[in-house]
Protein backbone atom coordinates (compact mmCIF):
# COMPACT_ATOMS: atom_id res chain seq x y z
CA UNK A 1 0.00 0.00 0.00
CA UNK A 2 4.73 1.37 -3.21
CA UNK A 3 5.13 3.98 -2.61
CA UNK A 4 3.60 7.43 -3.76
CA UNK A 5 1.99 3.64 -1.79
CA UNK A 6 5.56 4.22 -2.44
CA UNK A 7 6.58 8.53 -2.98
CA UNK A 8 3.64 10.49 -4.17
CA UNK A 9 1.36 9.32 -1.87
CA UNK A 10 3.54 9.51 0.82
CA UNK A 11 4.64 12.84 0.12
CA UNK A 12 0.39 13.67 -0.27
CA UNK A 13 -0.99 12.14 2.97
CA UNK A 14 2.06 13.92 5.15
CA UNK A 15 3.48 11.00 5.80
CA UNK A 16 5.71 9.30 3.19
CA UNK A 17 9.21 10.00 4.00
CA UNK A 18 9.28 6.75 1.78
CA UNK A 19 8.95 4.69 0.39
CA UNK A 20 7.00 7.39 1.98
CA UNK A 21 5.30 2.90 0.17
CA UNK A 22 8.81 2.24 -0.96
CA UNK A 23 5.54 5.43 -1.28
CA UNK A 24 7.68 1.71 -1.53
CA UNK A 25 4.92 3.97 -1.99
CA UNK A 26 3.15 4.07 -2.08
CA UNK A 27 6.64 3.49 -2.53
CA UNK A 28 4.13 4.67 -2.88
CA UNK A 29 -0.31 9.15 -2.87
CA UNK A 30 -3.06 10.16 -4.39
CA UNK A 31 -3.45 12.11 -1.50
CA UNK A 32 -1.66 14.88 -2.62
CA UNK A 33 -4.52 15.45 -5.46
CA UNK A 34 -6.90 15.97 -3.13
CA UNK A 35 -7.96 19.64 -2.40
CA UNK A 36 -11.64 19.94 -3.25
CA UNK A 37 -13.40 16.40 -2.91
CA UNK A 38 -16.76 15.87 -3.33
CA UNK A 39 -18.48 13.28 -1.71
CA UNK A 40 -22.08 13.02 -3.63
CA UNK A 41 -23.35 9.80 -4.57
CA UNK A 42 -23.81 8.83 -8.24
CA UNK A 43 -22.89 6.65 -10.75
CA UNK A 44 -19.25 6.92 -12.44
CA UNK A 45 -18.54 6.41 -16.43
CA UNK A 46 -16.30 3.94 -17.60
CA UNK A 47 -13.50 6.06 -18.66
CA UNK A 48 -10.25 5.05 -20.45
CA UNK A 49 -9.00 1.18 -19.05
CA UNK A 50 -6.89 1.40 -16.60
CA UNK A 51 -5.86 -1.50 -13.64
CA UNK A 52 -7.12 1.45 -11.07
CA UNK A 53 -10.18 2.50 -12.73
CA UNK A 54 -12.46 3.61 -10.77
CA UNK A 55 -16.36 2.09 -10.31
CA UNK A 56 -18.97 2.69 -7.68
CA UNK A 57 -18.36 -0.67 -6.59
CA UNK A 58 -15.34 -3.36 -8.23
CA UNK A 59 -17.70 -5.82 -9.46
CA UNK A 60 -15.36 -9.14 -10.83
CA UNK A 61 -12.40 -7.82 -8.83
CA UNK A 62 -9.13 -9.68 -9.60
CA UNK A 63 -7.30 -12.01 -6.88
CA UNK A 64 -4.31 -10.65 -4.86
CA UNK A 65 -1.21 -11.17 -6.49
CA UNK A 66 0.05 -14.31 -5.02
CA UNK A 67 3.73 -14.49 -3.01
CA UNK A 68 6.35 -16.02 -5.60
CA UNK A 69 8.39 -19.08 -3.66
CA UNK A 70 11.53 -16.79 -4.31
CA UNK A 71 10.06 -13.61 -1.54
CA UNK A 72 9.73 -16.49 1.00
CA UNK A 73 13.23 -16.83 1.28
CA UNK A 74 16.07 -15.16 3.97
CA UNK A 75 18.15 -14.25 1.14
CA UNK A 76 18.88 -10.90 -0.80
CA UNK A 77 16.99 -12.31 -3.64
CA UNK A 78 14.12 -13.63 -1.44
CA UNK A 79 14.46 -9.52 0.29
CA UNK A 80 14.14 -8.17 -3.97
CA UNK A 81 11.14 -10.33 -4.83
CA UNK A 82 9.37 -9.52 -1.24
CA UNK A 83 9.85 -5.74 -2.50
CA UNK A 84 8.67 -6.25 -6.26
CA UNK A 85 5.89 -8.21 -4.39
CA UNK A 86 4.94 -5.24 -2.33
CA UNK A 87 4.75 -3.08 -5.19
CA UNK A 88 2.55 -5.44 -6.83
CA UNK A 89 0.22 -5.25 -4.00
CA UNK A 90 0.05 -1.52 -3.51
CA UNK A 91 -1.36 -1.25 -7.09
CA UNK A 92 -4.10 -3.92 -6.15
CA UNK A 93 -5.04 -2.32 -3.40
CA UNK A 94 -6.00 0.95 -5.81
CA UNK A 95 -7.99 -1.47 -8.23
CA UNK A 96 -9.81 -3.36 -5.83
CA UNK A 97 -9.95 0.15 -2.91
CA UNK A 98 -9.45 -2.04 -0.50
CA UNK A 99 -6.26 -1.87 1.91
CA UNK A 100 -6.49 -5.32 3.64
CA UNK A 101 -3.69 -6.89 1.91
CA UNK A 102 -1.13 -4.67 2.47
CA UNK A 103 -1.75 -4.48 6.16
CA UNK A 104 -0.51 -7.97 5.65
CA UNK A 105 2.92 -7.05 4.58
CA UNK A 106 3.99 -5.26 8.00
CA UNK A 107 3.25 -4.99 11.97
CA UNK A 108 1.58 -1.87 12.69
CA UNK A 109 3.76 -2.18 16.05
CA UNK A 110 7.20 -1.67 14.24
CA UNK A 111 6.07 0.27 10.90
CA UNK A 112 3.63 2.96 12.47
CA UNK A 113 3.83 4.73 9.51
CA UNK A 114 2.37 1.95 7.15
CA UNK A 115 -0.17 1.95 9.29
CA UNK A 116 -0.98 5.25 9.08
CA UNK A 117 -0.56 5.72 5.54
CA UNK A 118 -3.07 2.34 4.94
CA UNK A 119 -5.85 4.12 7.44
CA UNK A 120 -5.60 7.75 5.23
CA UNK A 121 -6.08 5.50 1.72
CA UNK A 122 -9.12 3.43 3.68
CA UNK A 123 -10.51 6.69 4.78
CA UNK A 124 -10.53 8.32 1.00
CA UNK A 125 -11.96 5.03 -0.71
CA UNK A 126 -14.27 4.77 2.06
CA UNK A 127 -15.59 8.69 0.85
CA UNK A 128 -15.55 8.00 -2.70
CA UNK A 129 -12.14 8.87 -3.85
CA UNK A 130 -10.17 6.79 -5.93
CA UNK A 131 -7.30 6.49 -8.01
CA UNK A 132 -7.13 6.63 -11.64
CA UNK A 133 -4.43 5.47 -13.44
CA UNK A 134 -0.89 5.56 -11.16
CA UNK A 135 0.27 1.77 -11.70
CA UNK A 136 3.62 1.71 -10.65
CA UNK A 137 6.15 -0.36 -12.74
CA UNK A 138 9.71 -2.29 -11.01
CA UNK A 139 12.78 -1.44 -12.89
CA UNK A 140 15.14 -2.71 -10.43
CA UNK A 141 15.51 -3.88 -6.89
CA UNK A 142 18.84 -4.28 -4.85
CA UNK A 143 18.63 -6.02 -1.79
CA UNK A 144 21.60 -5.93 0.94
CA UNK A 145 21.99 -7.17 3.78
CA UNK A 146 22.71 -4.76 7.30
CA UNK A 147 22.79 -7.67 9.33
CA UNK A 148 21.37 -10.74 10.82
CA UNK A 149 17.52 -10.67 9.58
CA UNK A 150 17.19 -7.27 8.34
CA UNK A 151 17.86 -6.23 4.99
CA UNK A 152 17.34 -2.88 2.84
CA UNK A 153 16.25 -2.89 -0.69
CA UNK A 154 16.88 0.14 -3.22
CA UNK A 155 13.92 0.08 -5.52
CA UNK A 156 13.98 2.41 -8.75
CA UNK A 157 10.29 2.49 -10.78
CA UNK A 158 8.37 4.59 -12.69
CA UNK A 159 4.78 5.63 -12.38
CA UNK A 160 1.88 6.39 -14.44
CA UNK A 161 -0.43 9.41 -14.70
CA UNK A 162 -2.65 9.66 -12.20
CA UNK A 163 -5.70 11.68 -11.26
CA UNK A 164 -8.41 11.55 -8.42
CA UNK A 165 -11.56 10.95 -9.32
CA UNK A 166 -15.11 11.28 -6.85
CA UNK A 167 -17.75 8.68 -6.81
CA UNK A 168 -19.22 10.71 -10.44
CA UNK A 169 -15.97 10.48 -12.10
CA UNK A 170 -15.38 14.47 -11.48
CA UNK A 171 -11.31 14.90 -11.12
CA UNK A 172 -10.56 16.41 -7.52
CA UNK A 173 -7.69 18.15 -7.22
CA UNK A 174 -4.70 17.99 -9.48
CA UNK A 175 -2.98 15.28 -11.85
CA UNK A 176 0.21 14.19 -11.23
CA UNK A 177 2.19 13.49 -14.40
CA UNK A 178 3.55 10.25 -15.48
CA UNK A 179 7.17 9.79 -13.75
CA UNK A 180 10.14 7.84 -14.35
CA UNK A 181 13.29 6.63 -12.44
CA UNK A 182 11.90 7.43 -8.93
CA UNK A 183 14.09 5.82 -6.30
CA UNK A 184 12.79 4.42 -2.61
CA UNK A 185 14.66 2.25 0.19
CA UNK A 186 12.24 -0.62 2.07
CA UNK A 187 13.52 -1.83 5.33
CA UNK A 188 12.84 -5.76 5.49
CA UNK A 189 12.86 -7.74 8.77
CA UNK A 190 12.60 -11.52 8.04
CA UNK A 191 11.22 -13.52 11.30
CA UNK A 192 8.93 -16.39 12.06
CA UNK A 193 9.56 -17.59 8.41
CA UNK A 194 8.46 -14.62 6.19
CA UNK A 195 9.28 -10.54 5.39
CA UNK A 196 7.65 -7.78 7.14
CA UNK A 197 8.06 -4.03 6.51
CA UNK A 198 9.35 -2.21 8.69
CA UNK A 199 10.34 1.37 6.79
CA UNK A 200 10.26 2.87 3.53
CA UNK A 201 12.21 5.78 2.45
CA UNK A 202 12.18 7.83 -0.87
CA UNK A 203 15.35 8.59 -2.69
Amino acid sequence: MWVDRFPSWAQGLGVFVLVAVVGVVGWFGFGLLLSDGDDSGGGVPGGPSSSHSVSASPEGAPSPPQLPAAAREETEAGAEAFAKYYIEIDNYVFSVRDVSEARKLYDPDVCAKCASIDDNYQDLFSKGVYPHGGEYHVRDADATKVVANFYTVKVTYDRDAVQTLDKNGKQVGTSTAESKANKAVLSLIYREGRWFISNFEEG
